[in-house]
Formats: C-alpha cells, sequence, structure tokens
C-alpha cells in the first residue's frame, strides 16, 4: 500500500509538472496576446470617448458664439481622431463663419486665412466621407458661405450639390440649394431651370 500511494502521488507530481510545463511553453503567449488586444480595445474605445467629448464640447461652444474655443476643442477631437469626417466638417463650417466675420470686419488678410482653412477640411470632408450626402451638404453650406464673400466659391457648392443630387436624386432640398448657388452666381437661366425642377420633384414644396 505504501509503495502504490507513492506511486499515485509520483504521477500526480509528474501531471502537475506536465500542466505547469504546457501553460508556460503554449498558453502564456495566447494570454498575454489576449491581453494586449484587451487593452488595445479598452484604449481605442477610451480616445473614441475623449474625441466625441471634445466635439460634442466644441458644438456646445459655437453655438454660444465661443468660436475660440469651439476651434480648440474640435482640433482636439481631431488630434484624437483624425479621419472621423464630421469633425472636419464641423470645423470647416467654424472657418467659413470666421472668414465672413472677417470680412465684415474688414480684415482680409484674416479672412483669406480662415476661407483657405475652411477649404482644406471642406476637401478632407469630402475625401474621408465621399459618399455622405448629410455630411456634403454640410460642406455645400460651408463652401455657400464663403460664396458670399467671394462668388467663385458657389462654384464649388454647386459642384457638391451636384455630387449629392447624384447619390440622391429624389431630394429636392439640394436641387433646390443648387438653383439657389446658381442664382447667386449669375447663372440665371441654369438657376430657374434647376429651381423649377425642384418644384416639379415636389409640387407641394414652399420654399421653392
Amino acid at each position: 500500500f505504501p509503495a502504490f500511494a507513492y506511486s499515485l502521488q509520483s504521477n500526480e507530481e509528474n501531471f502537475n509538472t506536465k500542466s505547469v510545463k504546457e501553460l508556460s511553453s503554449t498558453q502564456i503567449s495566447e494570454l498575454l496576446a489576449g491581453s494586449v488586444f484587451f487593452v488595445l480595445i479598452i484604449w481605442a474605445i477610451a480616445i473614441y470617448w475623449r474625441a466625441d467629448y471634445f466635439y460634442a464640447k466644441s458644438t456646445s461652444e459655437s453655438l454660444s458664439g465661443d468660436y475660440q474655443n469651439a476651434l480648440k476643442d474640435v482640433a482636439s477631437a481631431i488630434s484624437l481622431s483624425p479621419y472621423e469626417p464630421i469633425y472636419h466638417a464641423t470645423l470647416s463650417g467654424y472657418y467659413a463663419d470666421l472668414a465672413k466675420a472677417a470680412t465684415e470686419s474688414k480684415d482680409d488678410s484674416l479672412s483669406s486665412t480662415f476661407k483657405n482653412a475652411s477649404v482644406e477640411d471642406s476637401q478632407k470632408t469630402v475625401e474621408l466621407a465621399q459618399s455622405n450626402v448629410k455630411l456634403l451638404k454640410q460642406v455645400a453650406n460651408s463652401y455657400e458661405d464663403l460664396g458670399d464673400i467671394d462668388s467663385t466659391y458657389y462654384l464649388n457648392a454647386q459642384d457638391i450639390l451636384g455630387r449629392i443630387i447624384r447619390l440622391a436624386p429624389t431630394d429636392p432640398s439640394s436641387v433646390y440649394q443648387k438653383g439657389l448657388t446658381e442664382a447667386k452666381s449669375d447663372k440665371v437661366n441654369e438657376a430657374i431651370v434647376t429651381v423649377n425642377k425642384a418644384v416639379q420633384m415636389k409640387p407641394d414644396y414652399k420654399i421653392a
């Protein structure tokens, strides 16, 4: 019996040693990989949440007219998530508003700086969201705002609106807006045709 008991104890020790060896040679690397992956997921979520926090803060600040902090916070959001198109679309709109304000203040140099910045972020938005109608409409609005101080930008707005119309051919609002920008850029005949098209698409479209 003692010999039998010793034999069982010896087998159990060998089994435990083998299990530990197997864990150290095969499973530890898998556990480490899983842990690293988990940490990366948590890190990505934290970055996304923080970027969204700055974006929401920026939106609130812009509504209250605090463009200085709005610009700073949306820039922080972009630094954390540089490939999020809505951040660039929003920043483009801020710059367009500031360009108009600078023009009204007779500061042509500052207005030019803001116009260029707005165009840069509009182009980035289009690059990142080529088929996102909602964001493309924001870009079109930014170009139209810039057109109010430099009519050449109405052509950019018309180009984006043409893209939107191809993506959403049943939406009369983009057709109507395109007609307005055509009228503003002295394309009167084209504007009449385009606005009439919007009315045909939606006969009860009161704004048209």
